[in-house]
């Protein structure tokens, strides 16, 4: 059995990091007010379903409850019915975890308290069927309790079966729901229920509870290496057991080069390493740190996770500037994972950025010197024509001027200045002007070719469109519009040029067979 299931908590006092809760429910069924209806919130891993199996068991516990009921057929005035139990001061609160009750209970065997995963069961029939149910007193329990984990997940047409039942429930019933996603939960329910909060554990409570757990095991493992786990963990009391577990698995002693061997983890100095390659924009280090990472066998989530650790310290620590830039190129290479057809390419492409970025303040300045018109006796038939002049650079800024006369042909070497000058404002817009070329810019129009129709419709959205044609109208110094259009031979001869050999090789091939 997994070690989570094995040192599941079994009493109140066994609740690490959840203090207000633990005393507010303790103090409830010591003085005999607790609620019919709660609502347990939080991450997934703190605790939620626990508690509520501790709530169970302290309102059926036979050797607690027993001093807590005044009897089977006591009843109050207003009570029809003949064999109700009523709670009534106790001092102690805690589950025996000794009678039948606690370990039915404990095992998810008893017939009284029922468990409803509302992920699969979120219909109106399914409510309706637990609405019947509760009809009916307890067979064995004092107390029928009902279980919903994850009751975000419920229809609007079940939340609004459940409502009634939920405000005015039966004396012999009580339930408990427990969500990830509180605010989905509609606010006539929140209404209706008392709600708790659940809260992260600190690393160094995940880290004692780790090295707990480890001396119950009899197995070994340092404070570094619990610490190490803690942080993986993210404040998840389950997550850090399951690792430990999985990392443990085997063997008697655990230490930070097995967790890094088994999670498949970088080194700290290979983190270092990729930040000080992106500070110095060096690209070349920067992805032999990556390409060491996954010829190891490396996750690339994980490695961006790591990555994303150190990034927020050095937000906190060191340097600001540099670190912000890093944190929305990584989260956002992280959402791209599910999409890229390559696992390493977020990667690759947030260190082309990253490192593209700076050396494009070492990019000459290019500045524009219009002549004098020649004299002539007719000054209407005067034109100026543009001459581009290459200067070295004086800041780090790139001044663009180009006189507005008749609109100019945009050259490469422009075309490439306004994918530079994208990258801060839009650095995916940038990395699909990338794989472009301009074609024409002539009377305020201009046509970009790209090679797929991905590409296309990507720069040609709503969004995106506007953005172009305003870089392009800075860089000319007039107003264009832009029509994308797809040109497959592109991407061909750009091969071509690349790789000469490869194609030649490729053609005999064919051409042979």
């Amino acid at each position: 059995m997994a070690l989570y299931h094995t040192h599941r908590p079994q009493q109140f006092s066994d609740l690490i990091g959840q203090d207000h809760i633990r005393t507010t429910l303790l103090n409830a069924l010591t003085s005999g007010t607790v609620g019919h209806a709660y609502l347990f919130s939080g991450p997934p891993g703190l605790g939620k379903t626990t508690t509520a199996r501790l709530l169970a068991k302290a309102v059926n516990c036979k050797e607690v409850v027993g001093s807590r009921y005044t009897g089977v057929g006591t009843k109050k005035d207003s009570d029809t019915s003949p064999n109700t139990k009523y709670l009534i001061p106790n001092t102690d609160s805690e589950p025996c975890n000794t009678c039948p009750t606690c370990i039915a209970i404990t095992k998810g065997n008893a017939l009284d308290v029922l468990e409803i995963d509302a992920a699969s069961n979120r219909g109106i029939d399914e409510i309706r069927e637990l609405r019947e149910h509760i009809k009916f007193p307890p067979s064995v329990c004092a107390k029928k309790v009902i279980i919903i984990d994850e009751v975000h997940m419920l229809t609007k047409e079940a939340f609004n079966a459940l409502l009634k039942t939920l405000e005015e429930p039966p004396m012999h019933c009580m339930f408990i729901l427990a969500t990830t996603e509180p605010h989905k939960v509609p606010a006539t329910i929140l209404s209706r229920v008392q709600q708790f909060n659940f809260i992260r554990a600190t690393e160094a409570m995940l880290a004692d509870h780790i090295m707990a757990i480890a001396k119950t095991e009899k197995k070994k493992i340092d404070a570094d290496s619990a610490a190490l786990l803690a942080s993986l963990a993210e404040g998840s009391f389950r997550d850090a057991v399951m690792l430990f577990d999985q990392v443990s698995s085997g063997v008697q002693s655990v230490d930070s080069d097995r967790i890094r061997a088994v999670i498949g983890l970088s080194s700290i100095t290979e983190i270092q390493r990729f930040f000080g390659a992106l500070e110095k924009c060096n690209r070349t280090d920067a992805l032999a740190v990556v390409d060491d990472f996954f010829e190891s066998g490396g996750d690339p989530g994980v490695f961006i996770a790591q990555a994303l650790g150190e990034a927020r310290k050095r937000l906190r620590l060191v340097d600001t500037s540099h670190a912000v830039a890093w944190i929305n190129g990584l989260i956002h290479s992280l959402g791209q994972l599910k999409s890229s057809p390559s696992p390493r390419l977020p990667l690759e492409l947030f260190i082309a950025e990253q490192t593209a970025t700076h050396q494009a303040d070492d990019t000459p300045q290019i500045d524009t010197i219009t002549p004098p018109a020649p004299e002539t006796a007719h000054a209407d038939h005067t034109v100026n024509t543009p001459r581009v002049v290459m200067k070295d650079p004086v800041d780090k800024k790139i001044p663009i001027a180009i006189q507005s006369t008749p609109t100019p042909q945009l050259s490469d070497e422009s075309w490439h200045t306004l994918i530079r000058s994208l990258r801060d404002k839009n650095a995916s817009l940038a990395a699909l002007l990338e794989g472009s070329h301009i074609v024409s810019a002539i009377d305020g129009k201009a046509t970009i070719a790209v090679s797929f129709a991905f590409h296309k419709n990507k720069i040609a959205s709503k969004t995106n469109l506007p953005l172009v044609e305003a870089a392009i109208t800075q860089i000319a110094g007039s107003p264009y519009i832009v029509e994308c259009i797809i040109d497959p031979s592109y991407v061909k001869k750009r091969e071509s040029q690349e790789y000469p050999d490869l194609v030649d090789e490729a053609v005999a091939i064919f051409e042979g067979a």
